[in-house]
This record gives C-alpha cells, structure tokens and sequence, in this order.
C-alpha cells in the first residue's frame, strides 16, 4: 500500500509539473482531486487529527511563503494538499529538499529569460524534492 501511495503522489506531481510547465499553474481540479485522496487516504488510516492539523499548518507557512512570492497560489494549495496525503514530517523533508532543487532551476530560469525574477514552475522543483527525498541514496 505505501509503494502505491507514493506511486499516486508522484502521479499527481507529474500532472502539476506537466500544467505548471505549459500553463504557468497548478489546476483547482489537480489540487481538489489530490486533497480529496488525501483526505481518504489518512480516514482510511485512522489518522484524523492529521488531517486538521497538516491543514493549518501548511496552511500557514505556504501563506507565507506566497505573500513573499517564494511561490504562487497554486503551489500553496498544492502542498496543503500534499502535506494532508502524506503528512508533515514527510512534506517538510520533501520542501526542503524541493528548495534546494529549485536553486539551479531559478538560476536557469534567470539566464533564459534574462532577468532577476523570472516566472519559474516551482511544481518541477517539488516534484524534485520528492524524488530526492525517497531515492537519494545519501539520505
């Protein structure tokens, strides 16, 4: 059941990576869809206050993050749902880790659109994350 979980996240990133790239944004329905497994998900494993609490807090520090424009609104969404399918700790390791791929996808960013705050698909550097997280073999 956790490889088909994960394999269901990942399928879900791909489809935000494939929209952030092409349109500049992750979809309601992507974002809807993804929250509503999740939250089945974790009812399914008995973990409700998970639910609430993954909610408000990713909730909370993605509000922060878009209102210093680290990301757009549908990155924020997107990992409120991430972090209700899988969990905090888990959704944490997979941010950071995200943060530290979307460096070289900026800098890229940056020299091919020639300008200090290009419009980058952050949905690349979470899905990212993600992968590193779960197969690095230095972690």
């Amino acid at each position: 059941m956790e490889t088909f979980h994960l394999l269901v996240i990942i399928a879900f990133t791909l489809w935000a990576v494939i929209t952030d790239i092409i349109k500049r944004e992750i979809s309601n329905r992507l974002v809807a869809i993804f929250l509503a497994y999740g939250v089945i998900y974790q009812v399914v494993e008995g973990n409700y206050v998970s639910i609430i609490v993954s909610l408000i807090v990713t909730y909370l520090i993605s509000l922060i993050l878009f209102r210093f424009n680290v990301f757009g609104g549908g990155d924020l969404k997107f990992f409120i749902a991430l972090a209700v399918c899988r969990g905090l700790t888990w959704t944490f390791s997979a941010f950071y880790y995200s943060l530290i791929v979307a460096l070289p996808l900026f800098a890229f960013y940056m020299i091919k659109t020639r300008t200090w705050s290009p419009s980058v698909p952050y949905a690349v550097a979470i899905m990212g994350g993600i992968l590193w997280q779960n197969y690095s073999p230095l972690f």
